[in-house]
């Protein structure tokens, strides 16, 4: 494979050239960049021990006097490719619905084989309902 100087190792993709390594590193960085002043954001909250298993969880400011339903967004990409940041642009929509949205990262492959990243997705749906009330979400009614 060539060298990819401007993409860390844990970013590289064995099947996919450097120009678009480099794309989906600049994509990444852009969208853990973007903010919604009227949208309450928590980033990077660890829902397991390893650094891959992180979720953003994005509610709206104003919250009804009632729980809101949770929205757990996990993304695709074949298990091989793919990113929570990627999913960022969905939180206006659902949190002007009212609604909490979850967007959890898990391990992808090659360097995390099957079921690894599914036990991780399972692993943030549990750590959602555990959470969802500290959001403003109602555990009762969450949707993936």
């Amino acid at each position: 494979m060539p060298e990819q100087p401007d993409v860390p190792a844990e970013e590289r993709h064995p099947s996919m050239p450097p120009e678009a390594t480099a794309y989906v590193a600049e994509a990444l960085r852009r969208g853990a960049e973007v903010t919604y002043p009227a949208i309450r954001q928590w980033r990077d909250i660890m829902y397991g021990p390893s650094p891959h298993q992180l979720m953003d969880v994005f509610a709206p400011t104003d919250l009804p006097n009632r729980p809101l339903p949770v929205l757990v967004y996990i993304h695709g990409g074949g298990w091989t490719h793919g990113a929570k940041e990627w999913m960022t642009f969905m939180a206006p929509a659902l949190t002007r619905y009212p609604a909490i949205l979850v967007v959890p990262s898990y391990g992808l492959a090659p360097a995390h084989t099957h079921p690894e990243p599914v036990v991780d997705c399972l692993r943030a749906l549990v750590c959602t309902r555990q959470k969802a009330a500290d959001f403003g979400g109602d555990p009762d009614r969450l949707f993936v």
